[in-house]
Formats: C-alpha cells, sequence, structure tokens
C-alpha cells in the first residue's frame, strides 16, 4: 500500500513539474558566443559587444533562471540581443532607473509562448548599466 501510494505521488509530481523552458530554446541560449546590447534611450546610438566567456556566462543565466513576475514593467531602455556564430537567435529587452526606465533593474522577452518579465541578475545590470554611464558622460 505504501509503495503505491508513494508511485501516485511521484506521479503527481511528475505531470506538475513542468519544465520552464523547451530543452531547444535552453540548449540555444547555452549556445550564445557574443551577447549585443544595444542602447535605445541615448542620443547617439551605441552597442556594447562582448564574447567575454564570464559576461557571456550572466547573461545566459540571466535568460536560462528567469522567474516571471507578472507585477514588473520593462520599459526597453537597451535591447540585448544573442548571437551564435554571427546570427542573431535571440533577443531581450532590459531597463533600469539608470538607464531611463522607471522601474526597478528588469528584463523582458517572449519565449514558448509566454512573455517573462523578471528582475535582472545584479551582475548583468551593472554590466549594462556602466556602460550607459561610461556613454552617457561621453556624449555631453
Amino acid at each position: 500500500m505504501m509503495i503505491r501510494a508513494l508511485i501516485f505521488i511521484m506521479l503527481i509530481l511528475s505531470i506538475s513539474a513542468k519544465a520552464q523552458y523547451s530543452v531547444s530554446f535552453l540548449n540555444k541560449i547555452k549556445q550564445t558566443d557574443r551577447i549585443e546590447v544595444h542602447y535605445l534611450k541615448l542620443k547617439k546610438p551605441v552597442v556594447y559587444k562582448t564574447t567575454d566567456s564570464g559576461h557571456l556566462l550572466f547573461f545566459k543565466e540571466q535568460i536560462i533562471k528567469a522567474k516571471s513576475n507578472p507585477n514588473l514593467k520593462c520599459d526597453s531602455a537597451a535591447e540585448i540581443r544573442y548571437f551564435r556564430k554571427g546570427i542573431q537567435i535571440f533577443k531581450a529587452y532590459f531597463s533600469s532607473r539608470s538607464t531611463g526606465g522607471h522601474a526597478g533593474s528588469v528584463v523582458a522577452f517572449s519565449t514558448d509562448n509566454s512573455n517573462i518579465v523578471t528582475l535582472s541578475a545584479y551582475n548583468v545590470g551593472m554590466i549594462i548599466d556602466e556602460v550607459y554611464y561610461q556613454n552617457t558622460k561621453q556624449n555631453k
């Protein structure tokens, strides 16, 4: 009787434990080899490009570990483009108070028929805000 109850519980958990993203989407993000951040609210167009493995890891984890929060809003102050072998494979949007947004540091993207709005990872937000700050100083 105990074994049947255990099997029943495991079955219920396996049915309700839905993966947040499809395996193909996760593999696509994991294969990213370059990131570009396009700043949308600067007077002159600015693009931050990186292939730094540490920065790539931060940006990949930002998407892979995202948990949607419907109470957040993204003002789209920057567009984050993910590339693999020179081909754009994914796009997300970023905003923070530093980049001209009205909410906190937020990332928004769409995938698997879902719209995700999540708080930005600290390290991603710092990279984007620092480049923005450096470019606003230069544009004055």
